[in-house]
């Protein structure tokens, strides 16, 4: 991997109990520095990694994962040094330990953004979770060719020129806010990485704070507004 400081991680968080703990070190054994930032919790779970190796940025409230993932990348956007930047979620359903997969592929092709894609088998994935991704896959698939088996991964590396035109360009949101850097990435034609991870899900999706039919649909508007507002009619 890359020396330090040229790699931020961050981890957008909200009530994420222990599991927070467990990630961060998992983390802490690569060399990259971290950044949780905080959309409101109320469980005290950044109480419990104010000891490590970690900076915190906080929001009063509870604003949505995307408020989150834009204040981050602006937040580590303003400090020269980083590179690259990684996001994970903070409820363990994805793996740190494949960080470095993540690094080789970059420093392999140095694509914009690369992005998980988790195996989503019927016996490991929640129906809910694996229904939701596959109308979401089908769709950008049908109208704009998106390639990717899986859209909605949470975990992700940007380059730091893509994550400039992210601030830019995505407004801040819920889930809807990963849909819509996906789309940028296709409209300005980015170069768009993939690495295969398993797919953990704790009984019954409980760790999880995506609201099935409200956020569903909020991706699925997202992307019809994407496209039938022309923002592809350059392509």
């Amino acid at each position: 991997m890359q020396q330090k400081n040229n790699i931020a991680v961050v981890i957008p968080c909200y009530n994420a109990g222990n599991r927070l703990e467990k990630v961060i070190q998992a983390v802490t054994k690569f060399p990259v520095d971290i950044y949780i930032v905080d959309d409101g919790s109320t469980d005290n779970c950044i109480a419990s990694v104010l000891n490590m190796p970690v900076s915190v940025i906080s929001f009063p409230v509870n604003k949505g994962k995307g408020f989150a993932i834009i204040e981050g990348l602006k937040h580590v956007l303003n400090l020269p040094q980083y590179e690259l930047i990684c996001f994970m979620d903070a409820d363990g359903q994805h793996d740190p330990e494949l960080l470095p997969l993540f690094i080789k592929e970059w420093e392999k092709n140095k694509e914009d953004i690369i992005i998980g894609q988790r195996d989503l088998k019927p016996e490991k994935t929640p129906f809910p979770s694996k229904l939701g991704n596959y109308i979401t896959q089908y769709i950008l698939h049908i109208l704009v060719k998106c390639p990717l088996s899986d859209t909605q991964c949470g975990f992700r590396l940007y380059s730091r020129s893509f994550a400039q035109e992210i601030v830019e360009c995505v407004p801040p949101g819920r889930y809807e806010t990963e849909t819509w850097i996906l789309l940028l990435a296709l409209k300005k034609k980015k170069k768009i990485g993939t690495v295969p991870i398993p797919s953990i899900y704790e009984e019954k999706n409980r760790s999880s704070h995506f609201r099935k039919f409200y956020d569903s649909y909020r991706i699925l508007k997202t992307i019809l507004y994407f496209i039938f507002s022309n923002r592809f009619g350059n392509r």
